[in-house]
């Protein structure tokens, strides 16, 4: 049962592992593997979030979850709303998914008006063209040949945020 719940003095949504996963598998294809695709994420919200997975050690579903709870610096939903956006969610009702994401949606509107649109840094709108295929926790070997082989656009976690411990690889 989602609920709401006071951590560290601020208002924050609480949930099961299998009702975050059900909320997720609606954008992901799997909620646990190393490498998926993502579905159901507009383009825009996706360069933007890979803009922003490259440069923080979460993992992209995380990110993806903060923007169906509405935790997104200066986009916030409150804890209500967003306990109300994911319950709706796992509940089934809804007629675009997409419509679940919006906190994270205007905020990537904002960051690609900036960064592709004012900086012209087309990276960012390239990543979001075609099959939406994430990777983590795979060797630098792995990263590096599926880079070489230029099959599409690439946006890569920095090594500063990557572990290198070799027990984690894929």
């Amino acid at each position: 049962m989602v609920e709401i719940a006071i951590v560290n003095g601020k208002e924050q949504v609480i949930c099961t592992p299998e009702e975050k996963e059900k909320a997720l598998s609606y954008f992901v294809t799997s909620t646990t593997d190393n490498i998926y695709a993502c579905r159901n994420i507009p383009q825009e919200l996706f360069s933007a979030m890979t803009s922003y997975f490259s440069r923080n050690p979460k993992d992209l579903r995380e990110h993806l979850f903060d923007a169906i709870i509405g935790n997104i610096p200066r986009f916030r939903l409150s804890a209500e709303e967003g306990a109300e956006n994911l319950e709706r969610l796992i509940q089934g009702d809804h007629i675009l998914l997409e419509d679940f994401l919006m906190p994270g949606i205007e905020r990537a509107q904002k960051f690609n008006r900036i960064w592709h649109g004012k900086f012209s840094h087309t990276s960012i709108a390239n990543v979001a063209n075609g099959i939406q295929i994430v990777m983590t926790n795979i060797s630098q070997l792995v990263a590096r040949q599926v880079a070489y082989d230029q099959l599409a656009f690439y946006i890569e976690q920095s090594t500063r945020f990557c572990n290198f411990d070799s027990g984690v690889y894929y």
